[in-house]
């Protein structure tokens, strides 16, 4: 059946198991996309906010039905808004993936209406696993691409401020006597080891797939500018003369260590988010005077 065309009038809301068809509206008033499973004592179909049953058109045999739905427990629920997720990601895979885990979860509740409802939510565990999955996979993805573009984008603009000058020298400074070479040189590996930690610890990590675009963009560029700010306290830590001998022993003035020790110190900071605030905390320590 066709859907409804704009100068039609509106269809009647669903009265009985018959009404059930595909384009129809169901007993809430909601278009019925598609009809996953017809059994002459209750109906399984899908709309625009997800899967639902409608039950027999016997009133005590639908009081059995709903509680048997029922018990399936909150998973109905979850699966329902992960499935919209999972939909709404846009992809075609991912759609035709949609599809097909809510034809199972309606095999699923056909099998709580039939009576066998030990193994319906046996079966609607399972699925909400392998759902849980795929948007985890697909939100990691996503999450660490943004780290990836954010990380190649500060490291492009780092590089191109060092190639400004046509011959550039280690001792370059800032207005305020930094050494340009050497914090950018920072910012850089710090920012690198920022995306290496994220990439590491993804598979490990649970996304919401539910957190907006906006809010995975923000963490994003938090989590490159902590390694970032990471990286620069290092060095100026150590240039002061706050962590003597971290990156040679009895050292003082970074100008005497090889940039190849300093750009895996400064990646280390950007690694580790604990790594320099233990540094800190381990130096003051050891400052406080005696009780």
């Amino acid at each position: 059946m066709t859907e409804t065309q704009g100068d039609e009038a509106p269809k009647a809301r669903a009265t009985s198991l018959d009404d059930i068809e595909t384009g129809n509206l169901d007993k809430r008033g909601r278009k019925v996309r598609e009809v996953y499973w017809t059994h002459p004592e209750f109906r399984i179909y899908r709309t625009d906010y997800g899967t639902s049953p409608m039950f027999s058109d016997t009133r005590s045999t639908a009081d059995e039905q709903a509680l048997a739905f029922v018990r399936l427990g909150p998973g109905i629920a979850r699966f329902n808004h992960r499935a919209m997720l999972l939909r709404g990601i846009g992809s075609p895979d991912d759609k035709d993936a949609a599809e097909h885990f809510e034809r199972e979860y309606a095999r699923c509740v056909a099998q709580a209406l039939l009576g066998q409802e030990a193994e319906a939510a046996e079966a609607l565990a399972a699925l909400q696993g392998r759902v849980e999955r795929r948007l985890q996979n697909r939100a990691g993805a996503r999450q660490f691409t943004i780290a990836m573009v954010l990380a190649v984008g500060a490291v492009l603009v780092c590089a191109g401020l060092l190639r400004l000058d046509p011959a550039p020298t280690p001792g370059d400074v800032t207005a305020a006597g930094l050494p340009v070479d050497v914090l950018l040189l920072a910012i850089m590996m710090g920012v690198v080891g920022a995306l290496f930690s994220t990439a590491a610890r993804l598979p490990w990590t649970e996304v919401d797939p539910s957190v907006p675009r906006l809010s995975q963009w923000i963490f994003g560029f938090q989590r490159l500018v902590a390694g970032a700010l990471g990286a620069v306290v290092l060095y100026f830590a150590v240039a002061s003369g706050v962590l003597d001998g971290l990156l040679a022993p009895g050292a003082e003035d970074t100008s005497t260590i090889d940039s190849d020790r300093l750009a895996f110190l400064f990646l280390l900071a950007g690694f580790s988010e604990r790594m320099v605030p233990n540094l800190l905390d381990a130096r003051a320590g050891r400052a406080a005077p005696a009780p």
